[in-house]
């Protein structure tokens, strides 16, 4: 029922592609990328499975929160103060040509080259907080100028806003946490004045920190200006270490101002304003609250180490049909209790030429891989895999879209049967489910994200290269998705252009999820799009019609642009929640956060023969992810920046779950970019 695979060519990296992967995460790039796939949040298991099979970092944003992991480490010695080793770095190998191209003052950029400068200064400056009070005191004038005068690093005044048992929030007193992002809001802090005042206010800012082991952190620098022999820099802050206790962590944002004068490549501080300084204290022996259990789950599996451990790097270099595998991989995975023992399994994809995994969870809590005997292990690329009730019988069946299609397999107790293959286009990314016509059977939806390939010619083969003449910022290049409408008795029949989710909407789309947002009773579709604005398209049944109405009677229209919810970016994932507890369902995307991006497109210098409107459009793109208050009033506002919710990184999922038990829900998301093997990945 499967048609068999198209032979392609097994061409190694061409140079190329090497070139487009990114050294750091601060590196502004246009090329796609290739992102996992969310899961439902009420599985607590796909939790570290996303982590250990995507090789992300998860963030957990609390309502009162927006905290997350942290970047460098820093030095316990006593040694010269040397450039930051940074974490998310790889060192490729390089020609010439490459460092040039790399090298942003032969371009004219030197805002880009005094960024480099002050992420130095200021990482230098943090690892003087593991330091002892005399060599603080010592080091301090290498970043301060005599004439200083700005903010405490650590507020004078801190209150708690949010506390359990577990976790204590605090931010300066006063401080409001739905702050307007266009007026200075400034945490209070105490004006420090002079060298000798930095040198009190460091040791008081390091105390936290004091019997702290593994301090980390992060430096990312969002925006610069030059100025003659001055400059000012924005960056956001973000420290984290253990104590006995737990673990401290600690965000800001700072706004330092610089004295080129002299030493231009160690410059010095002459102010420094600190916002949005938020402290999270975590109470508990180990430091964290989630435990890593993946070797204990998996490792006794014949395949974990072989295969699961070794991850995309790997197979990259073995790989056959890359055609859609471009930078990153895309394998998906679905929850589910396939053998209704009330235990929750995992179907898990992986690259092409690799058989896709069943583990089935044991009454001990490990999972063993009966793939073989369920007879799904298939060698396809895997994009997305669905564990749903297809026949309304009772227990889940396997959806799983590859490149060209979907496979369909009825749950038969201690096996899967194939049911039917569903043609589509090449590029499959992700599924979802639902019941959008009120008939009483589950429906598929498959987004699609290139066109197919012609394997004729190799440049058209590698998405990711040519955009054919599509525009960056509204690209319409995609290949079209799909709607199954369930006809019963394992039919399905391809209904997306009847339904007006056709030809006319082909975007680059990454994901998709349903929800009764206008809660008029029917299901509703959010659709995440690459390089363009996503799209909502509301659920509208035909005049006159019944719950029985045939499934093409209905239609949806994209209402996205007029309802203010096309968060134009890089939409890569999508959830819903009523995160405010209005009764309303609120939408949360996940984009692309970018420093480089952020510090390059507010400058006069960048595009500026362009109109304002395609600079701005192409600003929001480095911002990072969105979150969507629906107001019930037919309308969407976005409480991103207010809500603190934006800085995700490259944030490829998004789901929401209560994580802490209290009613709210908080926010995870799956984040991280290929760049090699790299000793501080997760």
């Amino acid at each position: 029922m499967i048609p068999p695979r198209r032979k392609t060519m097994s061409d190694s990296f061409s140079e190329r592609t090497k070139r487009v992967m990114r050294r750091d995460e601060d590196t502004l790039s246009l090329c796609p990328r290739r992102s996992g796939y969310a899961l439902r949040p009420s599985v607590f298991l796909s939790l570290f499975f996303l982590v250990l099979l995507a090789g992300s970092a998860i963030y957990v944003s609390f309502w009162a929160s927006s905290t997350g992991p942290t970047g460098n480490t820093a030095q316990q010695d006593a040694g010269t103060l040397d450039p930051p080793a940074a974490s998310n770095r790889v060192e490729p190998e390089e020609s010439a040509a490459g460092e040039e191209l790399d090298d942003p003052s032969r371009d004219g950029w030197q805002t880009e080259v005094f960024a480099d400068v002050a992420k130095h200064q200021l990482s230098d400056m943090i690892k003087l907080l593991p330091k002892s009070p005399q060599k603080r005191a010592d080091r301090v004038p290498q970043f301060v100028a005599n004439d200083f005068t700005g903010d405490s690093v650590l507020p004078e005044t801190l209150e708690v806003v949010y506390q359990d048992p577990k976790i204590r929030i605090e931010r300066p007193a006063n401080a409001d946490r739905g702050r307007d992002e266009s007026k200075d809001d400034v945490s209070s802090s105490a004006q420090v004045r002079g060298v000798q005042e930095c040198v009190a206010a460091m040791s008081r800012w390091a105390t936290p920190f004091e019997g702290t082991k593994d301090l980390r952190y992060e430096v990312k620098v969002i925006g610069v200006q030059l100025d003659g022999e001055r400059a000012t820099t924005t960056q956001k802050i973000a420290l984290t270490a253990r104590t006995e206790s737990g673990r401290i962590e600690q965000h800001a944002t700072w706004i330092a101002e610089w004295l080129l004068k002299g030493n231009p490549e160690h410059p010095k501080l002459t102010g420094l304003q600190v916002k949005d300084f938020e402290q999270t204290n975590v109470s508990h022996p180990e430091g964290e609250l989630l435990a890593d259990c993946t070797v204990s789950v998996l490792g006794g599996n014949p395949c974990y180490e072989p295969q699961i451990l070794r991850g995309y790097n790997s197979q990259l270099e073995r790989i056959q049909d890359w055609r859609y595998c471009v930078l990153l991989g895309t394998p998906g995975m679905a929850v589910g209790d396939v053998n209704g023992d009330g235990l929750e399994d995992l179907y898990v994809c992986q690259e092409t030429g690799l058989p896709n995994l069943l583990f089935v969870q044991q009454p001990d809590g490990t999972v063993k891989n009966l793939a073989s005997e369920w007879g799904v292990d298939w060698l396809h690329t895997s994009p997305a895999a669905l564990l749903v009730d297809l026949d309304n019988d009772g227990d889940q069946d396997l959806a799983v879209a590859v490149t060209g299609g979907i496979i369909i397999s009825s749950n038969e107790g201690d096996h899967f049967e194939e049911r039917a293959f569903l043609p589509t286009a090449d590029d499959t990314r992700s599924l979802s489910a639902a019941d959008y016509d009120l008939d009483g059977r589950l429906d598929l939806f498959l987004c699609v994200y290139e066109q197919n390939g012609d394997l004729t010619d190799q440049e058209s083969a590698i998405p990711g290269i040519n955009y054919r003449d599509s525009l960056y910022q509204n690209a319409t290049s995609g290949g079209p998705n799909a709607l199954f409408h369930n006809e019963g008795d394992w039919q399905f029949r391809d209904v997306a252009d009847e339904v007006g989710l056709g030809p006319d909407n082909h975007r680059l789309s990454w994901a998709a999820s349903w929800e009764d947002f206008d809660n008029d009773g029917d299901l509703d579709l959010y659709v995440a799009n690459d390089y363009a604005a996503n799209s909502l398209y509301r659920n509208e049944p035909a005049e006159s019609s019944s719950q029985t109405e045939d499934a093409t009677k209905r239609k949806f229209v994209d209402v996205a642009r007029s309802m203010g919810a096309g968060d134009h970016a890089n939409g890569m994932s999508v959830s819903w929640a009523d995160h405010n507890r209005d009764g309303w369902m609120d939408i949360y995307v996940g984009n692309m956060f970018s420093s480089a991006g952020n510090r390059i497109t507010t400058q006069a210098a960048f595009k500026a023969d362009a109109s304002e409107e395609v600079r701005s459009t192409l600003n929001r793109f480095a911002r990072g992810n969105t979150l969507l208050r629906n107001r019930g009033d037919g309308t969407f506002e976005d409480r991103s920046e207010q809500a603190g919710v934006t800085l995700g990184r490259w944030a490829w999922s998004s789901p929401f779950a209560d994580i802490n038990n209290d009613g709210w829900e908080d926010m995870l998301v799956a984040n991280g970019f290929i760049t090699g093997r790299d000793a501080h990945d997760l």
